[in-house]
């Protein structure tokens, strides 16, 4: 059985980039990030940032991860700690971003 999301990451980051309002447009880097981490379900998180453009900001200026991925992680993914979201469900602490400044507003966006 397919896991979900499955679909063409090129296919999904390629909507991703021409589909959007200009005022909530993903940067390139975003897009192809979240259609190759999510597929298809890429578009369930560009929704939020859709509703929400402030979502759409990075977690970390130096990675690619946005804040409409720890809302899916707790809304979507059953994520309720920092490490759940940080580690687990994004590429932040991989990539040595999980400064304490990072963990407070994570933690306040998992308990929103």
């Amino acid at each position: 059985m397919p896991l979900p999301g499955l679909a063409s990451p090129d296919a999904v980051a390629q909507r991703l980039i021409i589909d959007r309002d200009p005022g909530t447009r993903l940067d390139p880097l975003v897009a192809r990030h979240l259609a190759s981490h999510y597929g298809s379900l890429a578009l369930d998180i560009a929704g939020l940032v859709r509703d929400q453009p402030e979502l759409g900001e990075r977690i970390h200026p130096d990675g690619p991860d946005v804040w409409a991925q720890v809302v899916f992680a707790r809304d979507r993914e059953w994520a309720v700690t920092v490490d759940d979201a940080l580690r687990r469900r994004t590429t932040v602490t991989v990539r040595g971003l999980d400064t304490p400044d990072v963990r407070e507003r994570t933690r306040a966006v998992l308990e929103a």
